[in-house]
């Protein structure tokens, strides 16, 4: 499928990656901790969460131990 994947640099058990395809960008982390951490996300740019709706985040946010976050780059300013 068209687009780049770069895997991110994070800390903590987080396996995390972002999808570019022009101006659509997605970012998809895992914490593979059974405990809560806290993601700190690419910096500039405000994110969308696909799975629980329309929260929006900007710097970081905690996810759920073995659970996910997929954003989507909010485009509008």
């Amino acid at each position: 499928s068209p687009g780049d994947l770069e895997f991110l640099e994070v800390h903590g058990k987080f396996l995390s990656y972002r999808r570019t395809d022009g101006e659509e960008e997605n970012v998809v982390a895992f914490n593979l901790s059974d405990e809560p951490s806290v993601f700190r996300l690419p910096s500039g740019n405000k994110y969308i969460d696909l799975l629980k709706g329309p929260a929006e985040y900007v710097d970081s946010l905690t996810i759920k131990g073995m659970s996910a976050f997929v954003g989507r780059k909010n485009s509008q300013k």
